[in-house]
């Protein structure tokens, strides 16, 4: 007799030889859907008011480097007690079945985009008591500024007070003597 899947997907390994005795629940294989994929998405709590179903996203594996596009597609109802994140789910096509099925990767949301924004590398900003500051280069001298930083993204700091577009700052050897 044969035994046909609800969903179209790919056979794994078979948990059971030919002859074997089998009852009811026993595994017999592995099926997978790989077409398309599911994209399950921990997002943390900071982040979580600022998602939205249908909003776009960048899916790029750790190993290969590939790149996939897709939007979110579900939203779960409330954070996760125990780990504090939201979970987000997107589907992501796979039709010549390139991509492993339970593969991990990154996943890239833009949250906000800020026209003009200014921003300087992180390692520049420096922490004081009181608020942060950077060092600037004007007229062959430097020049401590405060400044009131805002949004931080991998290794850039938004400067929203302190700052003009075409200020030099000095990112290196700033805190010498």
């Amino acid at each position: 007799s044969m035994i046909r899947a609800p969903f179209p997907g790919r056979v794994g390994l078979r948990n059971v030889s030919t002859g074997t005795y089998a009852t009811v629940g026993t595994p017999l294989v592995s099926l997978v859907q790989t077409d398309p994929l599911k994209l399950d998405i921990d997002v943390p709590d900071k982040y979580a008011r600022q998602l939205r179903e249908k909003q776009p996203l960048k899916f790029v594996l750790n190993h290969p480097d590939t790149s996939i596009e897709a939007n979110i597609s579900a939203l779960s109802p409330s954070l996760d007690a125990n780990s504090r994140v939201l979970k987000a789910r997107a589907f992501i096509s796979n039709p010549n079945q390139s991509l492993p099925a339970g593969g991990f990767g990154t996943v890239y949301l833009s949250l906000a985009s800020i026209p003009n924004a200014v921003v300087v590398p992180s390692q520049a900003l420096i922490p004081e008591i009181r608020g942060h500051r950077l060092v600037l280069y004007k007229s062959g001298k430097a020049v401590s500024q405060e400044v009131v930083p805002g949004l931080r993204v991998d290794s850039l700091v938004q400067i929203v007070e302190g700052i003009q577009a075409g200020d030099t700052v000095l990112t290196t050897g700033i805190l010498q003597a």
